[in-house]
């Protein structure tokens, strides 16, 4: 699930503005709630992907954020006991 964050005057993410399924959908709710004269700027992390927006001066107004997958968190195995 895509996510658009704005700036609050604290935090880059800091208000949550929508939600949506792709990637298109949320550039162009982003396109419409900053203006059409914004930067998009694409990171690659290890567990989400964030596009960062900034203005057409190069200052950061929000951004976009996508988790990737579900979290596991792994347990080890318990040996069973023998009778």
């Amino acid at each position: 699930m895509w996510q658009l964050w704005e700036w609050n005057g604290r935090y880059i993410q800091g208000n949550l503005v929508s939600k949506h399924k792709t990637k298109a959908a949320t550039t162009s709710k982003a396109k419409k709630v900053f203006g059409e004269n914004i930067i998009l700027t694409e990171e690659e992390r290890k567990k989400e992907t964030i596009i960062w927006i900034d203005d057409s001066n190069g200052v950061p107004i929000g951004l976009i954020r996508k988790p990737k997958g579900a979290q596991r968190l792994r347990q080890g195995k318990k040996e069973k006991e023998c009778k």
